[in-house]
Protein backbone atom coordinates (compact mmCIF):
# COMPACT_ATOMS: atom_id res chain seq x y z
CA UNK A 1 0.00 0.00 0.00
CA UNK A 2 2.70 2.26 1.11
CA UNK A 3 3.92 1.68 -2.69
CA UNK A 4 0.61 2.45 -4.11
CA UNK A 5 0.19 5.61 -2.19
CA UNK A 6 4.02 6.62 -3.24
CA UNK A 7 2.74 6.30 -6.59
CA UNK A 8 -0.25 8.24 -6.60
CA UNK A 9 1.99 11.28 -4.70
CA UNK A 10 4.53 11.29 -8.08
CA UNK A 11 1.45 11.08 -9.98
CA UNK A 12 -0.37 14.60 -8.35
CA UNK A 13 2.98 16.11 -8.36
CA UNK A 14 4.23 15.84 -11.92
CA UNK A 15 1.65 17.79 -14.13
CA UNK A 16 2.32 20.83 -11.50
CA UNK A 17 6.41 20.33 -13.16
CA UNK A 18 5.27 20.11 -16.66
CA UNK A 19 2.74 23.23 -15.91
CA UNK A 20 0.78 25.14 -19.01
CA UNK A 21 3.33 23.97 -21.45
CA UNK A 22 2.34 20.88 -21.20
CA UNK A 23 2.37 18.78 -25.10
CA UNK A 24 -0.78 17.33 -26.24
CA UNK A 25 1.02 14.13 -25.83
CA UNK A 26 2.20 14.55 -22.52
CA UNK A 27 -1.74 15.50 -21.49
CA UNK A 28 -2.23 12.66 -23.15
CA UNK A 29 -0.36 10.30 -21.28
CA UNK A 30 -1.21 11.80 -17.81
CA UNK A 31 -5.08 11.26 -18.88
CA UNK A 32 -4.48 7.48 -19.65
CA UNK A 33 -2.63 7.35 -16.59
CA UNK A 34 -5.61 8.61 -14.48
CA UNK A 35 -7.58 5.77 -16.38
CA UNK A 36 -5.71 3.57 -15.03
CA UNK A 37 -5.52 5.16 -11.08
CA UNK A 38 -9.45 4.57 -11.25
CA UNK A 39 -8.82 0.92 -12.08
CA UNK A 40 -6.83 0.31 -8.98
CA UNK A 41 -10.20 -0.52 -6.47
CA UNK A 42 -10.45 -3.39 -9.08
CA UNK A 43 -6.49 -4.06 -8.78
CA UNK A 44 -7.43 -4.26 -4.75
CA UNK A 45 -10.25 -6.49 -5.22
CA UNK A 46 -8.92 -9.01 -7.20
CA UNK A 47 -5.20 -8.93 -4.76
CA UNK A 48 -8.04 -9.49 -2.04
CA UNK A 49 -9.98 -12.35 -3.23
CA UNK A 50 -5.41 -13.81 -4.56
CA UNK A 51 -5.51 -13.73 -0.71
CA UNK A 52 -8.43 -15.26 0.42
CA UNK A 53 -7.66 -18.33 -1.86
CA UNK A 54 -4.38 -18.84 -0.80
CA UNK A 55 -5.08 -18.40 2.99
CA UNK A 56 -7.93 -21.42 2.51
CA UNK A 57 -5.13 -23.40 1.08
CA UNK A 58 -2.91 -22.91 3.78
CA UNK A 59 -5.45 -23.83 5.78
CA UNK A 60 -4.97 -27.01 4.85
CA UNK A 61 -2.43 -29.18 7.06
CA UNK A 62 0.10 -30.62 4.88
CA UNK A 63 3.93 -32.50 5.77
CA UNK A 64 4.75 -31.26 2.12
CA UNK A 65 7.83 -28.41 3.31
CA UNK A 66 8.62 -27.50 0.16
CA UNK A 67 5.10 -26.60 -0.73
CA UNK A 68 4.49 -25.39 2.55
CA UNK A 69 7.19 -22.63 1.62
CA UNK A 70 6.25 -21.74 -1.79
CA UNK A 71 2.69 -21.27 -0.73
CA UNK A 72 3.76 -18.78 1.73
CA UNK A 73 6.03 -16.96 -0.69
CA UNK A 74 3.43 -16.61 -2.89
CA UNK A 75 1.13 -15.25 -0.10
CA UNK A 76 3.90 -12.89 0.81
CA UNK A 77 4.52 -11.57 -3.13
CA UNK A 78 0.67 -10.96 -2.96
CA UNK A 79 0.85 -9.32 0.05
CA UNK A 80 4.22 -7.16 -0.52
CA UNK A 81 3.12 -3.50 -1.63
CA UNK A 82 -0.31 -3.76 -0.23
CA UNK A 83 0.05 -4.78 3.74
CA UNK A 84 3.44 -4.27 5.17
CA UNK A 85 2.61 -6.50 8.48
CA UNK A 86 0.97 -9.73 6.49
CA UNK A 87 3.96 -9.56 4.07
CA UNK A 88 6.93 -9.56 6.95
CA UNK A 89 4.68 -12.13 8.81
CA UNK A 90 4.54 -14.31 6.16
CA UNK A 91 8.48 -13.97 5.34
CA UNK A 92 9.63 -14.43 8.69
CA UNK A 93 7.16 -17.53 8.75
CA UNK A 94 9.05 -18.86 5.40
CA UNK A 95 12.68 -17.88 7.21
CA UNK A 96 12.00 -19.87 9.84
CA UNK A 97 10.99 -22.85 7.80
CA UNK A 98 14.20 -22.27 5.66
CA UNK A 99 16.30 -22.09 8.48
CA UNK A 100 14.61 -25.74 9.51
CA UNK A 101 14.94 -27.85 6.75
CA UNK A 102 18.57 -26.18 6.13
CA UNK A 103 17.92 -24.80 2.96
CA UNK A 104 20.82 -22.03 2.32
CA UNK A 105 19.31 -20.72 -1.29
CA UNK A 106 15.67 -20.38 0.05
CA UNK A 107 17.49 -19.02 3.33
CA UNK A 108 19.22 -15.94 1.38
CA UNK A 109 16.28 -15.39 -1.11
CA UNK A 110 13.75 -15.00 2.02
CA UNK A 111 16.57 -12.57 3.76
CA UNK A 112 16.17 -10.80 0.53
CA UNK A 113 12.96 -10.39 0.18
CA UNK A 114 12.74 -9.05 3.71
CA UNK A 115 15.22 -6.54 2.78
CA UNK A 116 13.39 -5.39 -0.09
CA UNK A 117 10.18 -4.76 2.12
CA UNK A 118 12.56 -3.19 4.77
CA UNK A 119 13.53 -0.91 2.12
CA UNK A 120 10.34 -0.39 0.23
CA UNK A 121 8.51 0.57 3.28
CA UNK A 122 11.81 2.66 4.79
CA UNK A 123 13.34 0.83 7.52
CA UNK A 124 16.59 1.62 6.11
CA UNK A 125 18.37 0.29 9.74
CA UNK A 126 17.21 -3.05 9.18
CA UNK A 127 17.60 -3.35 5.41
CA UNK A 128 21.24 -2.76 5.79
CA UNK A 129 21.43 -5.31 8.53
CA UNK A 130 20.45 -8.00 6.00
CA UNK A 131 22.27 -6.68 3.32
CA UNK A 132 25.56 -6.21 5.29
CA UNK A 133 25.36 -9.14 7.97
CA UNK A 134 23.35 -11.66 7.18
CA UNK A 135 23.66 -12.58 3.39
CA UNK A 136 26.48 -14.51 2.45
CA UNK A 137 26.97 -13.21 -1.53
CA UNK A 138 29.47 -16.76 -1.92
CA UNK A 139 26.23 -18.37 -1.54
CA UNK A 140 24.13 -16.74 -4.23
CA UNK A 141 24.44 -17.91 -7.72
CA UNK A 142 21.82 -17.70 -10.75
CA UNK A 143 18.68 -15.74 -9.85
CA UNK A 144 19.19 -15.34 -6.13
CA UNK A 145 22.20 -13.21 -7.31
CA UNK A 146 20.60 -11.14 -9.58
CA UNK A 147 18.02 -10.41 -6.82
CA UNK A 148 20.51 -9.14 -4.45
CA UNK A 149 21.69 -6.88 -6.98
CA UNK A 150 18.52 -5.31 -7.23
CA UNK A 151 18.03 -5.33 -3.78
CA UNK A 152 21.04 -3.70 -3.39
CA UNK A 153 19.85 -1.05 -6.21
CA UNK A 154 17.04 -0.68 -4.61
CA UNK A 155 18.21 0.14 -1.35
CA UNK A 156 21.10 2.53 -2.93
CA UNK A 157 18.55 4.67 -5.22
CA UNK A 158 16.34 4.93 -1.68
CA UNK A 159 19.55 6.42 0.38
CA UNK A 160 20.36 8.87 -2.35
CA UNK A 161 16.61 10.22 -2.29
CA UNK A 162 15.92 10.29 1.29
CA UNK A 163 19.53 9.77 3.60
CA UNK A 164 20.42 13.29 5.16
CA UNK A 165 24.24 12.38 5.49
CA UNK A 166 26.46 13.79 2.53
CA UNK A 167 28.37 10.89 2.87
CA UNK A 168 26.33 8.22 2.88
CA UNK A 169 24.23 9.91 0.21
CA UNK A 170 27.80 10.19 -2.05
CA UNK A 171 28.35 6.51 -0.98
CA UNK A 172 25.09 5.50 -2.14
CA UNK A 173 25.40 7.12 -5.40
CA UNK A 174 28.53 5.54 -6.28
CA UNK A 175 27.81 2.13 -5.44
CA UNK A 176 24.45 2.19 -7.56
CA UNK A 177 26.04 2.98 -11.03
CA UNK A 178 27.68 -0.36 -10.43
CA UNK A 179 24.93 -2.50 -8.95
CA UNK A 180 23.12 -1.40 -11.59
CA UNK A 181 25.81 -2.60 -13.87
CA UNK A 182 25.44 -5.83 -12.54
CA UNK A 183 22.04 -6.14 -12.60
CA UNK A 184 22.39 -5.39 -16.44
CA UNK A 185 24.97 -8.52 -16.45
CA UNK A 186 22.61 -10.90 -14.74
CA UNK A 187 19.73 -11.02 -16.76
CA UNK A 188 19.42 -11.46 -20.80
CA UNK A 189 18.65 -8.60 -22.59
CA UNK A 190 15.32 -9.40 -23.61
CA UNK A 191 13.73 -10.60 -20.33
CA UNK A 192 11.56 -7.62 -18.53
CA UNK A 193 13.65 -7.08 -15.75
CA UNK A 194 16.69 -5.88 -18.14
CA UNK A 195 14.52 -3.85 -20.17
CA UNK A 196 12.71 -2.08 -17.11
CA UNK A 197 16.51 -1.17 -15.44
CA UNK A 198 17.33 -0.69 -18.70
CA UNK A 199 15.20 2.04 -18.62
CA UNK A 200 16.55 3.31 -15.69
CA UNK A 201 20.16 3.44 -17.11
CA UNK A 202 18.77 5.29 -20.38
CA UNK A 203 17.24 8.22 -17.75
CA UNK A 204 19.97 8.53 -15.64
CA UNK A 205 21.97 9.13 -18.56
CA UNK A 206 19.21 11.44 -20.35
CA UNK A 207 18.92 9.61 -23.06
CA UNK A 208 14.81 9.87 -23.21
CA UNK A 209 14.07 8.90 -26.54
CA UNK A 210 15.29 5.56 -26.41
CA UNK A 211 14.10 5.01 -22.46
CA UNK A 212 10.48 5.83 -24.31
CA UNK A 213 10.84 3.53 -27.02
CA UNK A 214 11.57 0.68 -23.85
CA UNK A 215 8.97 1.69 -21.87
CA UNK A 216 6.10 1.51 -24.87
CA UNK A 217 7.50 -2.25 -25.82
CA UNK A 218 6.89 -3.10 -22.10
CA UNK A 219 3.69 -1.41 -21.95
CA UNK A 220 1.96 -3.36 -25.00
CA UNK A 221 2.47 -6.85 -23.31
CA UNK A 222 0.63 -5.18 -20.42
CA UNK A 223 -2.97 -5.75 -19.42
CA UNK A 224 -3.86 -1.64 -19.24
CA UNK A 225 -6.07 -2.94 -15.76
CA UNK A 226 -2.29 -4.14 -14.16
CA UNK A 227 -0.57 -2.56 -11.75
CA UNK A 228 2.78 -3.06 -13.97
CA UNK A 229 0.62 -1.37 -16.51
CA UNK A 230 -0.12 1.90 -14.18
CA UNK A 231 3.73 2.23 -13.06
CA UNK A 232 4.98 1.97 -16.90
CA UNK A 233 2.57 4.21 -18.10
CA UNK A 234 3.82 7.16 -14.92
CA UNK A 235 7.18 6.03 -16.45
CA UNK A 236 6.19 7.06 -19.77
CA UNK A 237 4.47 9.86 -18.73
CA UNK A 238 7.48 11.15 -16.95
CA UNK A 239 9.98 10.57 -19.40
CA UNK A 240 7.21 12.53 -22.53
CA UNK A 241 8.01 15.28 -19.47
CA UNK A 242 11.82 15.70 -19.72
CA UNK A 243 11.41 15.21 -23.46
CA UNK A 244 9.07 17.97 -23.37
CA UNK A 245 11.77 20.46 -21.39
CA UNK A 246 14.25 19.33 -23.76
CA UNK A 247 12.76 21.14 -26.45
CA UNK A 248 11.62 24.56 -24.90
Amino acid sequence: MRTLLLFLAFGLAFPLQTGAHQSEKVRAELLGLDRVIERQKSYIDLKQDRIQELEHLLDRKTDNLDRLYNMQSLLADTYFTYQFDSTLYWLRDNLELATRINDPTRINETRLKIANLYTTAGYYLEAADLLDRQIDTAELAGSVLGDYYITRLRFCNAAVEYFTNPEMVLEASASRDYYLARVLDSYPPKSETFQKYLIEKLMKEQRYAEAGKVVDRLLADKSPSSHTFAEYAYTKALIEGFLQHADE
